[in-house]
């Protein structure tokens, strides 16, 4: 599977930044199970989200996500091993 993802990372002042990101799957997929959430998610989730950062850790105020048809967003469900 391919999955199309961009990043936007904006300076909002000294020591934040605001991130805007799209993951999409390149081929037909309704029920990716949150994959596209999750892929994006694991690259700044940080311990007060359940996660264990591995270099750096990101302190997140605010999120707001937008899911597309019948996609996932449900964290948990990321962090499940």
């Amino acid at each position: 599977y391919t999955d199309k993802m961009v990043f936007t990372l904006t300076d909002v002042k000294d020591d934040a930044c605001q991130i805007e990101a799209c993951s999409q799957s390149q081929v037909f997929s309704i029920f990716d199970m949150g994959t596209n959430y999750c892929n994006l998610k694991m690259l700044f989730c940080g311990s007060k989200d359940g996660c264990k950062p591995v270099l750096h850790y990101f302190d997140t105020r605010h999120e707001c996500t937008i899911r597309s048809s019948m996609a996932s967003v449900d964290l948990p469900k990321c962090l499940v091993v």
